[in-house]
């Protein structure tokens, strides 16, 4: 039996996204930030104990009454001290969930430490866009993969057209940037991952912009 602690405010998954015809609770964007970094922090810590969570979604993200963030769900989680190093690997039989798992874990087998970093990214561009990472596109009758939608436009410094509206006017923009470039070099797929900052970097990296968040002004907008 595994027994966990009670998150009353469920999970990240239900607060971003539609619930009933509304969300269960509207995230600001120092929230979110706030929530990221917390995340962030959990999955580095599994790495520093050498486990590999491997099925990382918002739907694991677990909120306790002040929102602060719990990783959960270790079902698929693989203990893999010799994966220390992201440059290591373990093969493994392909598992996670679509549109979190890494795209080159599915091609190679290979499990890797930064096959977390990926799905951490999908997550942060979920929490950045309002999006959830595999949409229904009912023009195309296909699904839309959120790293393939979001890239493109975050490449051509274009993040204005895909930020989730609710927090658009609330951003500042310069914020706003930092976090998407982070989400974006989590969820490179270039040179076997390699590109990806390893999750510490990640961390480092969420902490000084939710540091800057918090002494930000607010955005002015006539």
């Amino acid at each position: 039996m595994l027994i966990y602690e009670y998150l009353p405010m469920g999970s990240l998954e239900d607060h971003l996204f539609i619930s009933g015809g509304k969300r269960e609770v509207s995230l600001d964007w120092l929230t979110r930030l706030k929530i990221a970094t917390g995340a962030a922090r959990g999955v580095a810590h599994l790495h520093n104990c050498g486990i590999i969570h491997r099925d990382l979604k918002s739907s694991n993200v677990l909120l306790d009454s002040d929102l602060n963030p719990k990783v959960s769900d270790f079902g698929l989680a693989k203990a893999t001290p010799q994966a220390a190093n992201g440059g290591t690997h373990v093969s493994t039989r392909v598992m996670g969930t679509n549109g979190y798992c890494d795209p080159l874990y599915m091609d190679s087998s290979h499990l890797r430490q930064m096959c977390d970093v990926y799905s951490f990214g999908v997550v942060l561009l979920e929490m950045l866009t309002g999006q959830r990472a595999l949409e229904e596109d009912h023009n195309k009758r296909e699904e839309r993969d959120i790293v393939n939608w979001a890239h493109p436009h975050i490449k051509k410094h274009e993040w204005r057209a895909i930020i989730d509206p609710t927090i658009a006017e609330e951003f500042p923009e310069k914020l706003a940037y930092r976090a998407f470039l982070i989400a974006y070099h989590c969820t490179r797929t270039d040179r076997h991952g390699t590109a990806r900052p390893a999750m510490p970097v990640v961390v480092r990296g969420l902490e000084c912009t939710l540091n800057l968040a918090l002494v930000a002004p607010r955005p002015r907008h006539e």
